[in-house]
């Protein structure tokens, strides 16, 4: 971003009350609460452009380690991992359909999607849809969801060899 578009960005928000303090503390600089802001957007753009190095699929001896892991937590066989949906709560409404992010329990927020392996570790994942789509909308238009076939015929072919 060049120099003069961050100080005309950093005289339109300085007046904000969230730049104000409020209490005994004094508050960082606009400036520096804006460039920390503007970097930490930065790194976490690259973060999830590197997403696919991090959160992966298990797949051949991973995978048998998976299978173990749910197997020695719970007895349950040939599970890769669990899918659970939460809520990221939103601190104020959208400007731009704020009725699409209300959700059931009466707050603005958008939906998250994940699976783990049996550790909590992340193998897949999905982020940004509005709180009022229900989950099985989520689901099914899931990354995971949407390449199902490529993960299940995986399985096939590991269950295949690993019975014979």
């Amino acid at each position: 971003m060049p120099f003069e578009h961050f100080k005309t960005l950093v005289n339109l928000i300085s007046d904000h009350e969230n730049f104000q303090t409020k209490g005994q503390k004094k508050q960082a600089p606009v400036e520096l609460q804006l460039a920390v802001f503007l970097h930490r957007i930065g790194v976490i753009k690259v973060i999830i452009s590197k997403k696919l190095l991090f959160v992966q699929w298990p797949k051949g001896e991973q995978r048998k380690l998976v299978h173990k892991g749910f197997q020695l937590i719970g007895g349950f066989t040939n599970v890769i991992g669990v899918i659970d949906g939460t809520h990221l709560i939103l601190n104020n409404k959208p400007s731009n359909s704020p009725e699409l992010y209300f959700n059931r329990k009466k707050c603005y927020s958008i939906q998250r999607q994940g699976i783990v392996n049996f550790h909590g570790i992340f193998i897949s994942y999905d982020i940004g849809w509005p709180g009022s789509v229900h989950d099985a909308k989520v689901y099914k238009n899931s990354s995971f969801y949407k390449k199902k076939m490529n993960y299940l015929s995986i399985m096939i072919i590991y269950l295949e060899i690993s019975h014979i």
